[in-house]
């Protein structure tokens, strides 16, 4: 069986690293779930990368795979409900 930790999906290599990881601290998984932060100044002091740009060489690979690129325009367009301006949605039923 193949070892999904290294499959070329991002979701399904997450996916089972989490798993092996849970799996890894049987006797631990009580406190790997009460070391998760809670409060804002816990957050603060985690130091995430909220621009998230570990995630940068991935979208090039998938933009110089064919995939199109991020339209901010389109994203502003949904989160403001204006529907009336973008042509490309289909919101008819399967």
């Amino acid at each position: 069986m193949t070892d999904y930790r290294f499959s070329k999906f991002l979701e399904v290599q997450l996916r089972a690293l989490d798993y092996w990881v849970l799996r890894q601290n049987k006797t631990n998984t009580r406190d790997l779930l009460f070391n998760i932060p809670l409060t804002e100044k816990q957050v603060q002091s985690e130091l995430f990368d909220y621009s998230m740009s570990f995630l940068d060489p991935f979208v090039q690979i998938q933009i110089s795979e064919g995939k199109p690129e991020y339209d901010s325009q389109k994203s502003q367009l949904i989160a403001n409900n204006d529907f009336s301006q973008e042509s490309n949605l289909n919101f008819t039923p399967y």
